[in-house]
């Protein structure tokens, strides 16, 4: 059961707000990517059973936290202090999942600031300054182009259909006009510090020296019924992380928190996601 919404007073006058849900020994850090809120996990955390501790937050100007710094170029920074903040609150997690951009910032923290937890878990990671780290520079031009160069100033401007040429960025042309009337809706509504998220999701928050130094576990999973783009960086974390895993979820997409939670509930269970496959390749869910 997920408790009520709490708040955690930040330096700054800044605040985070955040819901705990379940309990036992295994404590799981959940972050959110862009377009979404902590209640994104709602289907994982249903499905995840007992003997897990779930931390919810929400990212800096979603649902109550915030404001996000104004700084140019944008960066993941400030999230991954708050949640470093929040974490000091909280205590330590196992292990921290993150969700496309989240799956930045849970990269951000563990890390440049030591985040301890024992393993990560990305999910369709929106981490693309890996691209340019792992010389894919093809792929890294072509999103840099559609997501920073286009996507985000048309965010910032409020062009109508911007959600939905993110999302197609993502997963392939006209996914967005697929999703059920309500999902879009919601996608819709939410703030404009999406653009913000994007554009940090470029800068060098971590150099190649410092993703062959980080030793601990880390699984990638993402879809394939999307864009080539998340298998790209799939590889990429893949051949810079010595410890990284990649799996490839069977008819799921960008959306993968919400259309398979059952899924994704099982690879946070499981030591390792997966089928165990060697490090660097890629198995499939």
């Amino acid at each position: 059961m997920t408790d009520p919404m709490r708040e955690l007073e930040l330096e700054g006058g800044r605040r985070l707000t955040y819901r705990l849900a379940g309990s036992g020994p295994v404590r799981v850090l959940m972050i959110h990517g862009g377009a979404a809120t902590s209640g994104v996990w709602a289907k994982v955390v249903s499905k995840l059973g007992e003997g897990y501790e779930v931390i919810l937050p929400n990212l800096l100007g979603y649902e109550g936290s915030g404001p996000r710094p104004t700084q140019r170029p944008a960066r993941s920074r400030p999230n991954a202090e708050a949640l470093a903040a929040l974490v000091a609150e909280t205590g330590a997690p196992d292990i921290i999942v993150g969700h496309s951009t989240g799956a930045h910032v849970a990269l951000d923290m563990a890390v440049n600031l030591d985040a301890p937890a024992k393993r990560l878990l990305f999910l369709e990671p929106a981490i693309l300054d890996v691209l340019r780290l792992a010389g894919d520079q093809e792929t890294f031009s072509w999103a840099e182009a559609h997501f920073l160069n286009s996507v985000a100033p048309a965010w910032r401007r409020g062009e109508p259909g911007v959600v939905g040429k993110m999302l197609d960025g993502w997963c392939g042309e006209g996914a967005f006009a697929r999703l059920p009337k309500p999902a879009q809706a919601y996608m819709e509504a939410q703030p404009g510090d999406c653009a913000d998220e994007i554009e940090a999701t470029f800068q060098p928050d971590f150099s190649a020296d410092d993703l062959t130094a980080f030793e601990r576990p880390v699984d990638v999973v993402y879809g394939d019924s999307g864009s080539g783009l998340s298998p790209a960086i799939a590889r990429a974390l893949a051949a810079l992380l010595p410890d990284c895993r990649s799996h490839s979820l069977t008819g799921a997409d960008h959306n993968l928190v919400v259309t398979h939670g059952s899924e994704i509930a099982d690879c946070i269970r499981r030591p390792r996601a997966g089928t165990g496959a060697p490090v660097g390749s890629v198995s499939r869910l």
